[in-house]
Order: C-alpha cells, then structure tokens, then sequence
C-alpha cells in the first residue's frame, strides 16, 4: 500500500515493520530517497546505543 510507505506497522505474531518502497519504484522515482532517509533518521534511535 503506497499509503503506508516510510511508516511502522505493527504485525501480528513479528511486531513492528517499517513499510518501504521497493527498490525499483526507488529507482523509477529517485526522489522518493529523500523521504526514506529522514524516515530512517526517526527510527535510527533504537538501533543505535545512547553512549555513541
């Protein structure tokens, strides 16, 4: 779903997902990086350490 894209979804039985563009819609529409790295940015905190 195109409207679920750079958002956390939660999933029964996994826990959360992060829905994403494929790789060649990525391609297709470059711009579309840019609003998959600042998504990343938010979620970035929990897989870095506080110390870092």
């Amino acid at each position: 779903d195109a409207q679920a894209f750079n958002t956390e979804l939660a999933i029964e039985g996994l826990g959360c997902a992060w829905a994403l563009p494929g790789l060649e819609l990525l391609m297709d529409e470059p711009q579309r990086k840019a609003h998959v790295w600042q998504a990343m940015r938010r979620l970035m905190a929990r897989w870095k350490q506080n110390d870092e």
